[in-house]
């Protein structure tokens, strides 16, 4: 679906919030472009039925013909592929009168025949833009990379496409747009990001039961900034964050030393 043999490829997938906001407000229950290996949704479409069925798969996309339901499309990111889903997709909308809605993600590619289809449609109900740096996708080839989440390298178009009936039961509205721009937010994080978060923080055990948190704070703020200090008389033991791990490493010893029975 867009990938190589590391992952990522022509695709950019988006998270789990992002799924739950459509599902939640707009009926959403099934992908037009999945495999095995990354859809969210029970059932998807998938470019190879004979070996995806068992997972889910209902088999590509453009023989696939639903006259009712919701549907949200991630589509590989080839002009041609997009073109040819926008009209596809024209022809499922304009030949139902049940309802019937697409949404449809994809960069914003204004020169491009395909995002012109889709900007242009007369089926065309709301274009939400989604600036670059305000907005992120999951790591197509997490599996060999420490990084979940990456902050997109694109703005992205969400394109809503519903027949009247769709519209009326599966209204695009201020609410469900702002819902979806949170889920949008990018959350990206790395493993080099936790090990730092780490360094920042100190943990002691065996520490005096009479030690308060005042204290623990008046020491360690010598050292430099704190973010937070908590103290467990009972389990005698402590944490200390600070804000800069080169200050956590400075106070490490003295703080050992001060602290130990």
């Amino acid at each position: 679906q867009g990938g190589g043999f590391q992952g990522g490829g022509f695709q950019a997938a988006i998270n789990e919030e992002v799924f739950d906001v459509l599902h939640d407000q707009m009926g959403v229950c099934m992908e037009c472009f999945a495999s095995p290996l990354n859809a969210y949704y029970p059932r998807f479409c998938s470019a190879f039925y004979d070996t995806d069925s068992l997972f889910g798969s209902v088999g590509t996309f453009f023989e696939f013909e639903p006259d009712e339901g919701s549907f949200e499309a991630n589509p590989p990111f080839v002009s041609e592929v997009i073109d040819e889903m926008a009209i596809h997709m024209e022809k499922l909308l304009s030949g139902s009168s049940k309802p019937l809605c697409f949404i449809v993600i994809i960069p914003c590619w204004e020169t491009k025949p395909g995002w012109n289809r889709l900007n242009r449609g007369r089926f065309l109900k709301h274009h939400l833009l989604l600036p670059q740096r305000e907005h992120g996708y999951t790591e197509g080839s997490q599996h060999s990379r420490d990084v979940r989440y990456r902050i997109a390298s694109f703005d992205t178009s969400v394109f809503f496409w519903q027949n009247s009936a769709g519209a009326a039961k599966w209204p695009v509205t201020g609410a469900m747009l702002d819902d979806l721009k949170e889920a949008f937010r990018s959350r990206h994080e790395t493993n080099a990001d936790k090990r730092a978060e780490v360094a920042r923080t100190l943990y002691f055990g065996g520490i005096d039961q009479s030690l308060t948190k005042t204290q623990l704070e008046s020491v360690c703020s010598k050292f430099g900034d704190l973010e937070s200090v908590s103290v467990n008389p009972e389990r005698g033991c402590a944490f200390v964050n600070f804000l800069e791990a080169s200050c956590a490493e400075c106070a490490l010893a003295e703080l050992e030393v001060l602290l130990s029975r």
